[in-house]
């Protein structure tokens, strides 16, 4: 048995996003092939979360990041792991606990690349990015953009170093290949539970449904400024979103619904907990919609089509690549053709039933039994070419 230390650290209690709900996925089939993770959390989420948390911290903990990498190497050494798996290296949370464990206990690092996020940071030299950290950052605050800088850093040569770069498809293993240079690259990919493949069609509840994160990235106001077009075409029709947000987005998206005049057109719900009822509204919906600007694969697009329900999405490149040939596609940030594609279908019930069928087709192989048998045979054999150093 290959076993990997992992750390699981959630944004917060109530939200798991789509790497998370991946490295669950998982980690519950990978000891079928051989391999297991040997997990280090907090103890808040241990309850929330669907795998075995070998070890824990308090969330609250001063010297956090001392507390968790003492935690991990206690781990590492305890259960005999032979290497540290990161399941996404754009948390530093998880990416910074897991690389150094990884230096101190002399262990092949292996890393998830979901997305190419920071592409235009990526694109910096160290001296540019410095200047883009102090000066145009996200914290504006000296302290805070040096550790966003020194992050960055530890992160570009994480990924280069990485013993096995894993990818979620092929616009992100072009990513980690070109970008951040990463040497051991190769696809895994995505998978869909079984439980999303099923015969019943409930009742059609809403007209559409938005599931993600509700940030400019993921397309949310392109969505609602559409809605206002399908509203004043269609009649009264009810969008749901469902979907996490930090209490800047979620006040704008209110103000921009209520300005719009849509506040009976859309439904907010927020993050669901509960699979089963998230896989019901999906299913009880006439078409999802997902207009994101950036995406390395897209977990959810996948888990609708498998409902049965007809996808409208952005013609970015990694839907392109992984849905194009089943969904209507539509330009990035254009609310005009996001409508118009949501109505044809809307009005259309052939078109809508050629793509519930198509788009069920499409992922029917895209089985997280699939994806964790690649991923377990991808790091056993990474970590057998490992350098005799680094497997020691």
């Amino acid at each position: 048995m290959k076993r990997l230390l992992a750390f699981y650290l959630m944004r917060s209690v109530s939200f798991a996003g789509g790497a998370e709900r991946r490295f669950e996925s998982l980690a519950q089939r990978v000891p079928r092939f051989n391999t297991e993770f040997v997990v280090v959390g907090y103890e808040e989420e241990k309850r929330f979360v669907k795998v075995p948390v070998a070890f824990t911290i308090p969330r609250a903990s001063p010297r956090k990041l001392l507390r968790l990498v003492i935690a991990g190497v206690r781990a590492t050494r305890a259960a005999k792991c032979e290497g540290v798996y990161c399941y996404h290296s754009d948390y530093e949370r998880v990416l910074v606990p897991s690389y150094i464990v990884s230096l101190i206990c002399r262990k092949p690092f292996v890393t998830v690349v979901h997305d190419d996020t920071r592409r235009k940071l990526d694109s910096l030299g160290v001296i540019g990015l410095l200047r883009y950290e102090l000066r145009n950052g996200k914290h504006r605050r000296i302290p805070s953009s040096l550790a966003e800088f020194s992050f960055q850093l530890i992160r570009r040569v994480a990924v280069r170093r990485s013993a096995a770069c894993i990818c979620v498809s092929r616009y992100s293993l072009g990513y980690a290949q070109n970008v951040l240079k990463a040497k051991n690259a190769s696809i895994s990919g995505n998978g869909v539970g079984g439980e999303w493949f099923v015969d019943a069609r409930p009742e059609k509840r809403f007209d559409a449904v938005f599931v993600g994160r509700m940030t400019r990235i993921k397309g949310i106001y392109t969505l609602i400024n559409a809605w206002k077009r399908v509203v004043e075409r269609l009649g009264f029709v009810q969008l749901l979103v469902i979907g996490p947000a930090d209490s800047k987005d979620q006040n704008k998206v209110a103000a921009l619904i209520d300005r719009l005049g849509l506040v009976q057109s859309v439904v907010i719900r927020g993050f669901l907990q509960d699979d089963e009822e998230l896989r019901l509204l999906v299913s009880s919906s006439r078409v999802f919609v997902l207009p994101s600007q950036r995406e390395g694969f897209g977990l959810a697009v996948a888990e609708a089509m498998a409902s049965g329900v007809p996808c409208v999405l952005s013609d970015i490149p990694a839907f392109a690549e992984n849905f194009g040939e089943a969904a209507l596609m539509v330009p990035v940030e254009d609310s005009e053709a996001l409508a118009n594609a949501i109505i044809s279908i809307l009005q259309d019930p052939a078109t809508a039933a050629r793509l519930g069928e198509n788009g069920r087709s499409l992922v029917r192989t895209m089985t997280w039994d699939v994806v964790a048998a690649r991923e377990a045979d991808i790091v056993r054999s990474l970590l057998q070419q490992a350098s005799p150093t680094s497997a020691t």
